[in-house]
């Protein structure tokens, strides 16, 4: 039935196309409306990597976001902020940052509350464009917290270990898309069970005439493939026997107006690719069009008659997914085939002087990403080396493989890479309906909700909390851009600054006065900047698992922190010093009980807010965005009421009505850092003193000598607070063993993670040099570099060195 196939090879069809000016010219047309209109389809992308995928309580998080165009994976400034927040297994934020994404100011630490519990947490970094409905393009990293004795916890997703139950499912997937009737035609199957739990099962492919006519069988992914030449007199169907079950499933229907490209060879180099057409749209001399993209770039075209072949040199694409496109003489798609390609146009290159060191000994590690001639490619890369048994490896085995293609960081990147070629061209026959369907990625809204997201807003009352219409107010800030702004509040006492742009913490003032310009002494109830709420969807939320090497080693090593690190820039030494019990900086006498835990004043840092150092005390959690002391005193979810109580100064804190988070954090980042002497936290029997809200636990302000006469009611009528706003890039404390007197300290360094940069920009002629010193530990470091070219190429590469 099919007419016998035509060998066109790259360079006779573009002789061809010479030749025929107006095929060229329509060529010329649809490719370029299809690379438009793939263009118009990208989105923002998060990526996000951090230092490592295991810690214990209290200690830093360093991490580094990179937003990539979803079609290019270039970086893109189309997003004006990336929220990047800590969950637990209920999505309960535990900590929160807003980062600067139009200036790109996406590196940065998340400290880990000293009391948070061991179990797994999820680092989630997302636009609001979506966290409101485009979750997908959202990024969330699974991390695990060990308990201060070292205690972990083993656990798989809940699809993996929930109980096997219900039919199982195969879904069929077609090279090209369509099965061609009459020629040999391949077909993927996917084969999952009821929790989407892969399946390995054998299976058989019979004719309505009942005769089999192919065999396949599953792999441990739940993937595997057959061939078969169809009959379109028949109808098809495949079985598999799981369980002591039989399942059966008809094959997808014919599509006699269909086309169909198929990978005949793959061999070094180059691809063969075969066209086939249906009969209802097969003729000898009719024309197709063939366009292979990349990302958002056109790679490849073709025009062939009838049925032919094609070899596609695989040096005209970069490294990756492209996708081929077969289109008729209308334009219309008739078939799309993905392959991988593995042309290896970036090479990374990370160099050491000696791969085996000695405790205390200064690393230097050379970083090079060239192209194929060996020319510097402009890259942003992050770069850590950490103890190898707190990195989980990126290419660990996957169970869904379609997750592989719907959530491509770039760790699966490497996953890809790490498969063979017959793996890679399994997945690749699961990638199907690329092509672009109309409508555009629209910014804009996104734009003018993020534009407002800093605005100071709130409500001015009196003593009695009744709202104060027609109050002049004045706002300034001591953040050196010399912001002073005016507002009168409505008739609700609702007041809003268009501020648009503060570092996290900066310190606000507002001055309030009547129309006679009397200084008017009222309360300022201010709203708390609002995260977007995304919901983090289950496929998102991976588990990863343990290893006895892992946990033995971080007792024996680990459990015990022995130095203190501080320092302000990657490029400086960093003072290291022994812990010593400090003398009392604050007023013991005002002390409640001796077992609570104490926040003295010397301890605030006027960078952070103080809620923001609150909730990062012993004992202290976040849930559900509400502050819990200790845990919950019963079953319902937390809010306002789960709280505890809020002294300052022995007197209650004004009730922060009409917030949506928690109204204590609300309270204590109203306060100046600098005015308070220390703070108190009591728990459980400790606050039962203090009435029935004690019962969740007290936090007991105590102002210094030198404060405000009222935190809230200043004299003079200036009340001022610390506002959450976009927190600061942060360096990684570096230590300097070059220095004899820092070499000579005998306490064990014993830090698993030793470098971190997220900013490492590469380009220039000679490679980036870093430098960092080895801890007291015998282990083996692992170096993973991670980032982007400026051509929209993931990097990633690892490189391992020993400490004896």
């Amino acid at each position: 039935m099919k007419k016998q196939l035509l060998l066109c090879a790259f360079l006779a069809i573009a002789v061809f196309a010479r030749a025929q000016d107006p095929l060229q010219d329509f060529l010329d047309s649809i490719s370029g409306k299809l690379i438009t209109e793939i263009r118009t389809q990208g989105r923002p992308k998060a990526l996000l990597e951090t230092d490592k995928s295991i810690f214990k309580a209290g200690e830093n998080i360093w991490f580094r976001s990179f937003l990539v165009n979803s079609i290019s994976q270039k970086v893109t400034r189309q997003s004006k902020y990336l929220f990047v927040d800590l969950v637990d297994e209920k999505d309960s934020t535990i900590t929160s940052l807003l980062l600067d994404a139009a200036r790109q100011q996406l590196n940065s630490k998340i400290t880990l509350p000293a009391a948070i519990s061991p179990g797994y947490y999820w680092l989630r970094a997302y636009t609001r464009q979506m966290a409101e409905g485009d979750s997908t393009n959202a990024v969330v990293k699974p991390v695990y917290v060990v308990g201060s004795n070292g205690r972990v916890i083993t656990k798989q997703s809940p699809a993996a270990t929930a109980p096997a139950s219900g039919d199982p499912v195969i879904q069929f997937y077609p090279e090209g898309g369509s099965i061609i009737t009459g020629a040999n035609s391949t077909v993927a199957v996917l084969i999952k069970d009821a929790q989407g739990n892969p399946i390995a099962a054998e299976g058989v492919v019979k004719d309505s005439r009942d005769t089999v006519v192919a065999r396949f069988t599953s792999n441990n992914l739940g993937l595997g493939k057959f061939e078969f030449t169809p009959s379109y007199l028949r109808r098809y169907k495949a079985s598999f026997n799981w369980n002591g079950k039989q399942t059966t499933s008809p094959l997808p229907p014919f599509n006699f107006f269909a086309g169909q490209i198929a990978v005949l060879k793959q061999e070094n180099g180059s691809k063969t690719l075969r066209v086939l057409l249906e009969d209802s749209i097969y003729k000898k001399n009719v024309v197709t069009y063939l366009v292979g993209v990349s990302k958002d770039s056109l790679c490849y075209v073709a025009i062939g008659r009838g049925l032919y072949e094609v070899s596609i040199p695989e040096q005209k694409f970069p490294e990756g997914i492209a996708t081929f496109y077969l289109l008729d003489n209308h334009g219309k798609l008739l078939s799309e085939r993905s392959i991988y390609m593995k042309e290896h146009n970036v090479l990374v290159t990370p160099t050491l002087l000696k791969n085996t060191l000695s405790k205390r000994e200064k690393v230097a590690l050379n970083i090079s990403v060239t192209d194929a001639n060996h020319q510097p490619i402009p890259a942003l890369l992050s770069v850590a080396v950490t103890d190898s048994a707190f990195v989980i490896p990126a290419d660990r085995p996957i169970t869904d493989p379609l997750s592989i293609l719907k959530q491509v960081n770039i760790s699966s990147s490497n996953l890809l890479r790490s498969m063979n070629a017959e793996e890679v061209d399994l997945l690749m026959l699961l990638v199907n309906n690329t092509f672009p369907k109309g409508g555009s990625y629209n910014a804009k809204q996104t734009y003018s909700s993020d534009d407002s997201l800093l605005f100071i807003k709130g409500k001015a009352v009196d003593t009695k909390g009744s709202a104060t219409p027609n109050k002049i107010l004045s706002l300034i800030s001591n953040d050196g851009k010399g912001t002073f702004l005016f507002d009168t509040t409505d008739a609700g006492g609702k007041f809003i600054f268009p501020v648009f742009d503060y570092s996290d913490s900066t310190e606000f003032a507002i001055h309030a006065r009547d129309i006679n310009s009397t200084t008017e002494n009222i309360s300022i109830q201010r709203e708390p900047l609002h995260f977007p709420y995304f919901k983090t969807p289950v496929t998102l939320k991976n588990y990863f698992p343990y290893t006895p090497t892992f946990s033995g080693k971080y007792k024996n090593a680990y459990l015990d922190s022995s130095l203190d690190y501080a320092g302000k820039d990657l490029a400086n030494s960093v003072i290291v010093k022994a812990k010593k019990k400090k003398e009392v900086a604050y007023n013991e006498a005002l002390r409640v009980s001796p077992s609570s835990v104490v926040i003295a004043g010397d301890q605030l840092d006027e960078r952070r807010s103080v809620g923001d150092i609150v909730q990062n005390a012993s004992g202290v959690h976040m849930l559900n965005r509400f502050l819990v002391i200790g845990g919950l005193t019963s079953i319902k979810t937390p809010d306002a009421s789960s709280e505890p109580l809020l002294l300052i100064d022995g007197v209650q804190a004004p009730n922060m009505s009409g917030v949506n988070e928690s109204p204590v954090i609300a309270a204590l980042n109203s306060i100046n850092p600098k005015d308070i002497d220390f703070i108190e936290i009591l728990k459980g029997p400790e606050g039962s003193n203090y009435g029935i809200r004690g019962g969740n636990g007290v936090i007991l302000v105590n102002m210094g000598h030198n404060r405000r006469d009222d935190f809230r009611r200043n004299v003079g009528g200036l009340q001022t607070f610390f506002a959450k706003g976009i927190s600061k890039p942060s360096s990684f404390p570096l230590i300097n063993y070059d220095l004899k007197e820092v070499k000579a300290i005998p306490q064990v360094d014993n830090r698993s993670t030793i470098y971190w940069n997220g900013s490492v920009l590469t380009g220039t002629q000679e490679p980036v040099s870093l430098s960092f010193f080895t801890s007291d530990i015998p282990t083996t470091y692992k170096i993973t570099i991670t980032g982007v070219t400026i051509h929209g190429d993931r990097i990633y590469k690892t490189l391992t060195f020993y400490n004896k």
